[in-house]
C-alpha cells in the first residue's frame, strides 16, 4: 500500500512473522530496510528479492535459517547485506561477486560451512568484510589480499587453517581492523616486511602463537594499534618489554593465558587507557 516509500526502518521491533510464503511486495521504490533484532524464525522470505532498489539490506540479530537464494542477485543495487546472528547455513555462495556494488558484507556468527570463496576478492568495492564466528574451514584465500578498500577483515572464531603470509595482505592499504583468531593458521610472515596499512584494531587469540617468541612482537602489527586481542595463546612467564613501543594502545586483552611476573612498568603509567584483560593468568600487582 505504499509504493513510494524509500526507506523502512523496523529494528528492535519483537516482530515473529516475516511472511516468508509471500511472493511479493509492492515496496517499488524502497532502497533502505533495516528488520534487525527482531524475532523472525523461517528461510529468508521470497518478497525480499524482488525489491530491485535495495542498496541497503540489515537481517541481523534473528533467527532467520536455510540458504542464501540466487534469487539475491535480484537486488542488483546492493551494497549493504547484513546477516549477522542469524543461522543461515551451507556454504557462502560463489555467485556473491556478481554483486559488484557491496561495500560492507557481515555473515559473521551463522551456520556456514566449507571454505571462504575465492570469488570474494572480485568485490572491489568491499570495505567491511566479516565472516567471523561460523563452521568455515580451508585456507585464508589470497584472492582478498586484492581488496584495496578493505578497512574491517573479521575471519576469526572458524577452523580456517593454512599458512597466512605478508601475501595474504598485497594491496589492503586501508586495512584497519583484523581478526585472525583461529588455532589452526600458520603464520609465515617476512620478518623484515612493511605493511602498507596501519591497524587500530589486531585480534590473534587461539592463534598458537606460544610457538612463536612471545619476546618478539612482530613489527607488522606496527605501532598504531589500540586494541591488541591475545587470549588464550599459551603464553607463559613475564610481559615483554617490548609490549611498550605501543605508544597507542587502548586495549590490551591477555587472558586464559599463563604469565607470570609483574606488569610493564610502561603500563602502570597508563592505567586510566590500558585494560589488560587477564583473568586466569598469574599476574601481579593486578591493582593495575
Amino acid at each position: 500500500m505504499l509504493p513510494s516509500l524509500s526507506e523502512l526502518h523496523l529494528s528492535s521491533c519483537l516482530l515473529e512473522n516475516a511472511n516468508p510464503s509471500l511472493q511479493y511486495a509492492n515496496f517499488t521504490s524502497l532502497e533502505y530496510l533495516d528488520l534487525s533484532d527482531n524475532d523472525f524464525f523461517s528461510e529468508l522470505p521470497n518478497w525480499l528479492f524482488n525489491l530491485s532498489g535495495l542498496y541497503h539490506l540489515n537481517l541481523g540479530e534473528n533467527r532467520f535459517h536455510g540458504l542464501i537464494p540466487e534469487t539475491l542477485l535480484n537486488l542488483r543495487n546492493l551494497q549493504v547485506l547484513i546477516l549477522q546472528n542469524n543461522k543461515v547455513s551451507r556454504t557462502i555462495p560463489n555467485w556473491l561477486c556478481q554483486l559488484g556494488g557491496l561495500n560492507k558484507l557481515d555473515f559473521s556468527w551463522n551456520l556456514f560451512t566449507s571454505s571462504i570463496p575465492i570469488t570474494l576478492g572480485n568485490l572491489s568495492l568491499l570495505t567491511i568484510l566479516s565472516v567471523a564466528n561460523n563452521n568455515l574451514t580451508d585456507s585464508l584465500p589470497e584472492s582478498l589480499g586484492q581488496l584495496s578498500n578493505l578497512e574491517v577483515l573479521d575471519v576469526g572464531e572458524n577452523s580456517l587453517s593454512g599458512i597466512v603470509s605478508h601475501r595474504n595482505f598485497v594491496k589492503l592499504s586501508k586495512l584497519s581492523y583484523l581478526s585472525l583468531d583461529s588455532p589452526l593458521f600458520i603464520f609465515d610472515f617476512d620478518p623484515h616486511w612493511i605493511p602498507p596499512f596501519a591497524l587500530q584494531r589486531l585480534g590473534l587469540s587461539y592463534a598458537n602463537l606460544n610457538l612463536v617468541p612471545w619476546l618478539s612482537i612482530p613489527n607488522w602489527i606496527g605501532h598504531d594499534v589500540k586494541a591488541l586481542r591475545l587470549r588464550s595463546n599459551e603464553f607463559r612467564g613475564v610481559i615483554p618489554l617490548q609490549i611498550c613501543q605501543l605508544s597507542s594502545l587502548i586495549v590490551l586483552d591477555l587472558a586464559n593465558n599463563k604469565l607470570s611476573g609483574t606488569i610493564p612498568q610502561c603500563l602502570n603509567n597508563i592505567t586510566s587507557k590500558v585494560l589488560i584483560n587477564a583473568s586466569k593468568s598469574d599476574i601481579l600487582g593486578r591493582n593495575t
